[in-house]
């Protein structure tokens, strides 16, 4: 029985030892794991903010190359409404501009010419016949009039139809009613087409010199492509 209670006693000071330095180490590791936390939460901290810096760079540059890229699809659309190059359209949207008429809006004016222009070239009737009315075109002549003006573009169009309006001699009202009825605002852009388009040339022709002096050579766009790129790389770093 004694020896029961020797085994007894020497097995509790063991346990009681063991569990001793069990706590100790556990607090010593508490101790390392609330400084390795700490640190670990300054790293991360950091990763953040840089991660953060460098995605709102992405960020801004994405925006930049989409909304290019979108403006100019957009371009491109316009363009073909008014059945001329994106870059044409720019300088013509420019002129336009000056009188409230935006790209937009001369895109639409552009399309509802053509519109009325066709419809008249197809089937002999619609708005065109206003026009063709105001500078004393037969049927016939107006029918092949319309078929020409279906291959140009609206503003060789417009400028057609401006110049011959003048040497009609017609007045600034008859000139207005033939124009809206055309296209909506039309009327608002006669100054531009008068006098064999005299200030629209000028306009566009300004308008060119200075986008020629701003615009980025292919190498540049190549460049800024690679950019685009080393960004992409390191966001997803």
């Amino acid at each position: 029985m004694a020896n029961v209670e020797s085994l007894i006693v020497e097995l509790d000071a063991k346990i009681d030892g063991y569990v001793d330095g069990m706590n100790k180490a556990k607090k010593k590791n508490d101790d390392f794991g609330g400084s390795s936390k700490e640190m670990a939460k300054s790293v991360v901290s950091a990763g953040i903010k840089v991660a953060g810096a460098v995605l709102a760079m992405s960020a801004a540059l994405n925006a930049m190359v989409l909304g290019a890229a979108k403006n100019r699809k957009e371009l491109e659309l316009m363009a073909a409404q008014a059945k001329t190059s994106a870059d044409d359209f720019q300088a013509l949207s420019f002129a336009t501009q000056r009188y409230g008429i935006n790209a937009e809006q001369i895109a639409d004016i552009s399309k509802d010419v053509s519109d009325k222009i066709s419809e008249f070239a197809i089937a002999g009737t619609g708005a065109f016949q206003d026009y063709a009315d105001s500078v004393g075109l037969t049927k016939k002549a107006a029918r092949e009039a319309a078929d020409e003006f279906r291959t140009m573009s609206s503003e060789e169009v417009l400028g057609k139809m401006v110049s011959q309006m003048e040497a009609a001699g017609l007045s600034t009202s008859d000139m207005t009613f033939a124009m809206e009825s055309m296209g909506s605002d039309l009327s608002k852009l006669i100054p531009l087409f008068t006098n064999g388009a005299k200030e629209l040339n000028s306009l566009k022709k300004g308008f060119n010199d200075l986008n020629g002096s701003m615009k980025i050579s292919n190498e540049q766009a190549k460049e800024l492509a690679k950019v685009g790129q080393a960004y992409e790389g390191l966001t997803t770093s």
